[in-house]
This record gives structure tokens, sequence and C-alpha cells, in this order.
């Protein structure tokens, strides 16, 4: 992998950084949190009119062609301003998932509207394990079963904003995914409840209730759909790996410079060494993700074989390095950074959501050891 950046990516990242500067301030960031929806419309509508929602989906499809390397440098801007709203499931799972396993009917309905930004997707992945019980023996196995699809799906982000969910399927609680489907927020059998949320991003509840896919809703079906989901999935942490990354910096920023104000003693407490040593972990660590999450996009570009294992790598270091980071500004900053008018809170919120999105640590952690143990 080339380290450098080209001409032409150092240029987006500058002007994302330029246009969410002015675009998506502090301010902007917690009026949306004040929403139910949790989403800044106006603020959508720039990024599509910037072409960034739609940066993977092909030309023929109105998006930009761009590779996912460069998602992943827009995303650490995105990151960097805490730009709220489900990127990475409307403009890089869905569309990933499209491509790979959609009909030609359902790119040409609905990847125009993501570019244009008409159309917001959710990702329902959790199940309610005490409804997977109760309703087992109802589950559809097939689409189109009589008896509909019974499912609870909590902790939805963004869910009260949503136009269309993502939603895998067993046909039972132990199954292996046999489905991936898509449902209209209208659709007969769904609704759609808002949860209490502290972590900065609006969550919600997705229950199916006898609601019957019809084939316009089935993405993928069968032994095949499972490599499609994975893979879509890992490009999905890639790019929530690379938004984390821009968190981190950001966090890192705000943490040197008031390590640089902050008077104790007669001089800047940056001036102490164990003040340093704080601020040079979080250096590594950002670097040390920044780099991971770059190789895994790059390598999914490439069609390289490990790319889904760099994606794990790379989902772990920056969800453990943002975590870390988080905990280091906090350190650093004492009592004021706990202050609810103060900008570091809303990182460290939403650092904990962003930590098990697409996967805790843990489990990219088990992914590593099992990818590893059978080199």
């Amino acid at each position: 992998m080339d380290l450098g950046l080209s001409e032409a990516q150092e240029m987006l990242q500058r002007g994302a950084r330029d246009v969410l500067a002015h675009e998506c301030s502090a301010a902007v960031v917690r009026a949306a949190e004040e929403r139910a929806t949790g989403i800044d419309g106006a603020l959508w509508k720039t990024m599509a009119e910037l072409g960034w929602l739609g940066m993977t989906i092909p030309e023929r499809y109105g998006g930009l062609g761009a590779t996912i390397l460069d998602q992943a440098l827009l995303a650490e801007e995105l990151g960097r301003a805490l730009v709220p709203g489900p990127y990475a499931e409307t403009c890089v799972i869905l569309p990933q998932l499209l491509l790979a396993a959609g009909s030609e009917q359902q790119r040409q309905l609905i990847l125009p509207s993501v570019v244009a930004g008409r159309l917001l997707a959710v990702l329902a992945l959790l199940e309610a394990e005490d409804e997977q019980r109760t309703r087992a023996t109802q589950s559809a196995t097939s689409a189109g079963d009589e008896e509909g699809i019974w499912r609870v799906k909590p902790f939805v982000a963004y869910a009260p904003a949503a136009d269309v969910v993502i939603t895998p399927i067993r046909p039972h609680p132990f199954g292996e995914i046999d489905r991936v489907l898509l449902f209209e927020r209208a659709a007969p059998g769904l609704a759609i409840e808002p949860s209490p949320s502290l972590t900065g991003c609006a969550l919600g509840e997705v229950r199916f209730e006898g609601a019957r896919p019809s084939a316009s809703h089935v993405l993928g079906a069968g032994q095949e759909v499972l490599p499609v989901l994975r893979r879509a999935l890992a490009v999905g942490a890639t790019i929530a790996a690379a938004y984390q990354v821009g968190m981190a910096a950001a966090v890192l920023e705000m943490t040197v410079e008031y390590a640089k104000n902050r008077i104790a003693f007669g001089q800047p407490i940056g001036a102490f060494q164990a003040i340093q040593y704080k601020l040079v972990g979080m250096l590594n660590d950002l670097d040390g993700a920044r780099l991971a999450t770059r190789e895994a996009a790059w390598r999914f570009d490439e069609g390289m074989a490990d790319a889904e294992f760099a994606s794990s790598v790379a989902k772990y270091l920056a969800s453990e390095g943002l975590r870390s980071s988080c905990f280091e500004a906090h350190e650093v900053h004492a009592g004021v950074g706990f202050m609810l008018d103060y900008d570091l809170q809303l990182y460290y919120r939403r650092a904990k959501w962003w930590e098990q999105f697409l996967g805790h640590p843990s489990e990219h952690r088990d992914r590593i050891a099992a990818a590893l143990l059978d080199r």
C-alpha cells in the first residue's frame, strides 16, 4: 500500500473539513441530538449536493464511483465533526448489498434516492431473545410465508428517521441468516418506536409484527447471502473505523489545546511529563488506527482475500484507541471535561456507541485470533 495520499484525496479531506467547520458546528450537533430523528436535514442535503452520499455508488446510478479508501478519508472528516445520521448504513452497507445481491430494478429505484439524500436506511441486526423464543414457531422460513415475520430489533441507530430498514432474517433463533430484507417504513406489520438514549444518536426499536416480505423486499436468499452480508458489514465497519479515527483526532486536538492553555503551578500543564505521556499515547493510538483503517479500505479496493480480516483489525484498533483517547482526555481535562456545555462529552458519549457498532472490540479480537490460528 502507498501510504501517501493523492492530490485529489488531500483536496477531498481539506474541502470536507472546511465545509463541515461551517456546516456542522458543535451547536448543530447539539441541536440534532434534541430532535426525535437525530438528523439535521439541511446538513444531509448539503452532503448530497457535494456528492458525499454517493461516493462509491457507480456513476450510472448518479454516484461518484470513487474508491472505498476515498470514502474512508471522507468518513474521517465526518467523525471529526460528529456528523449525525446513518451514513455507514445508508451510504456504505445498503449500496454494497444492492450492488452485490440486488436486482437491477432495486438498484435503479433505491441508489439514485440515496445519492440525492431522499432516502435514509438503518440497520436492524440485534434481536430480542425473549421475542425469538416466543415467536420462534411463527417465524417465516421463506419469503411470502403466511405467518409473516415476527421479530423485535432493539437499539437501532436513527430508527426514528428511517425510510428503509435493512434486516437479516434467520429461519429460527439459532439458525444461519438465510435472507436480507429491505422494508419501507410504511410496510404493513412494521412499527418503529423511539428509545431513550444517552449515546448522542437517536435510537429506536423496530418491530416486525406479522410483516410479509414480497419479492421486492428480498436482497438475497439462500446460502449465497451470508458472504455478501459479511462483506457489506465489513466494509461498513471499515468506514465506521474511519469515523472513529476522525473522532479520536478531534479529541487529541482539543486535549493538546487545553494542555497548552491550562495553567497550573505557574506553567501550562502540557509542560508536565505525566501529561505528555498521555498525549503521546493518544497520538500512537490514533496513528495505528488510521493506518489500519486506510489499509483495510485499500485492501477492499484491491479485491484482496484478507480484506475482511483487515477490517476487523481496523475496527478493533479504532474502537480501543478512541475509548482510550477519550479516557485520557478526561484525565487531562479533569472535571471540566464532563460538563455538558463542554464539547469533550459529546465525543465520549458517541464513542461508547461506536465502540459496539458493527461489532464490539471483543468480537473483532476473536475474529482476528481465529484467522491467525487458521493460517
